[in-house]
């Protein structure tokens, strides 16, 4: 059975439609999203297929899936700020939206532009035989991955990037000092290049520590608090 012949009525009409079949790509059912259902996704697009060229607000070096809510009720413009991804690495951030509208095209198939004989159109599996297909209408949404967020001393000026990955590792249940130091170890360059006067005034801050001897300590407690703020604003896009 060829991939094609998996797909549901859904799936096909917007991989035939939009041409994705005839470079071995398809549609997919997508898990709703912010209530929006039902919807299709194409993981790591080839935006010529859709859009003509990238859409803007995303680079062409950008990890990024594509969302469409099919159907004319609207141009959604209600798609979550913010994603979650499954294995925790990284997080999906709406980049850009619009709107598709229904179109017919040429058959790639048995179309005008093509050599299909009459038996060939009647007998093709893209269109009715007419020699045409509908490229379906819908809301469409780019979302492209995040892997690093940066966090920024409001007080003095300062900032710093940790991973996603570490973000959620350091405000994981119990106890999280092992995340914090492995935190530490891997952004070490870039923390060394932070003025400590500046740690200290940030951690004296908290009011939570009045010893700041022990410099990987405050390298520590920096991480910790700023692992913090940024799960605090992850949630509140999450939520938005």
């Amino acid at each position: 059975m060829s991939y094609m012949e998996k797909l549901d009525e859904l799936e096909r009409e917007w991989t035939i439609g939009y041409g994705l079949d005839g470079g071995g790509y398809a549609f997919e059912k997508a898990e709703s999203i912010g209530g929006i259902e039902p919807l299709l996704m194409w993981d790591d697009p080839d935006w010529g297929y859709i859009l003509g060229e990238t859409p803007e607000g995303l680079d062409r070096g950008d990890t990024s899936v594509l969302y469409v809510a099919p159907g004319p009720a609207s141009s959604r413009d209600d798609w979550p700020e913010l994603l979650e991804d499954d294995d925790g690495d990284s997080l999906w951030e709406l980049a850009c939206n619009g709107w598709l509208a229904e179109t017919d095209r040429e058959c790639d198939w048995c179309g005008p532009g093509t050599d299909a004989t009459d038996e060939e159109k009647a007998s093709c599996k893209h269109c009715d035989g007419d020699g045409y297909v509908v490229s379906p209408g819908g809301g469409w949404a780019a979302y492209k991955a995040v892997y690093r967020l940066t966090w920024h001393s409001s007080l003095h000026g300062f900032s710093l990037e940790l991973d996603v990955a570490d973000v959620y590792a350091c405000n994981a249940q119990g106890d999280v000092s092992e995340a914090v130091k492995s935190a530490v170890s891997r952004e070490r360059f870039r923390l060394d290049g932070l003025n400590p006067a500046d740690i200290i005034a940030e951690l004296r801050e908290t009011g939570a520590w009045d010893d700041f001897e022990d410099e990987d300590e405050n390298l520590e407690r920096l991480i910790f608090i700023a692992a913090g703020e940024l799960m605090a604003d992850i949630n509140v896009r999450l939520e938005s």
